[in-house]
């Protein structure tokens, strides 16, 4: 905030400045005012941020009563709990962290598991997770790939809409895919009579 400011006054200087040469210039004065009153909202919001800090984040009551009742002590206790771990996190069970990693002393990102009533937590390692699914995405590839690999190739066959290598060949005329070539000859079958 204290840089800011600093170049609030140094604009207002570089303003004034230029107000010697030109003295009725309204731009500039009205630049003039409105830099001094954002240096006055400035310095306000500095001060009130100071007393703020100097606040203390618990105060003890200044009459306590003798006879309190259960109630109004477990709210002191409360409030003054939440003063103390006021920045401390409370960590619960599913909550995402960053965890050292034993074997690379790396952090990588983990979800608390279990918190034992001791305080320490156990968690799931995501680098752990992903490896199990990469292990299983590499079997099923695996598997993909020989499947694949094991499908027969059988004979390359042309389609008889295919242009013929000859110009007196035709197209999709019983060619059986070898265009250019003539139709198969076909013998006319005879009539056969038993007896004759």
């Amino acid at each position: 905030m204290s840089d800011e400011l600093q170049n609030y006054q140094l604009q207002l200087q570089q303003v004034e400045a230029a107000l010697l040469s030109d003295p009725n210039n309204e731009e500039l004065k009205k630049l003039k005012v409105d830099l001094e009153e954002v240096i006055e909202l400035t310095l306000d919001l500095k001060n009130k941020a100071e007393e703020a800090a100097n606040l203390p984040e618990y105060t003890e009551p200044v009459a306590i009563v003798e006879e309190e009742d259960e109630i109004t002590r477990s709210l002191l206790a409360v409030e003054e709990f939440v003063a103390q771990n006021k920045n401390k996190k409370i960590w619960r069970v599913g909550d995402v962290c960053m965890a050292k990693w034993s074997e690379d002393g790396q952090y990588y990102e983990a979800k608390i598991d279990v918190i034992n009533p001791n305080g320490t937590k156990r968690i799931y390692w995501f680098k752990e997770l992903e490896e199990e699914r990469e292990v299983e995405k590499k079997k099923w590839l695996a598997f993909a790939n020989k499947a694949i690999k094991t499908k027969k190739s059988g004979l390359k066959t042309r389609s008889i809409f295919a242009s013929p290598d000859t110009v007196n060949g035709r197209v999709g005329i019983g060619t059986c895919g070898i265009s250019g070539k003539p139709m198969t000859e076909f013998a006319t079958a005879e009539k056969w009579r038993k007896g004759v």
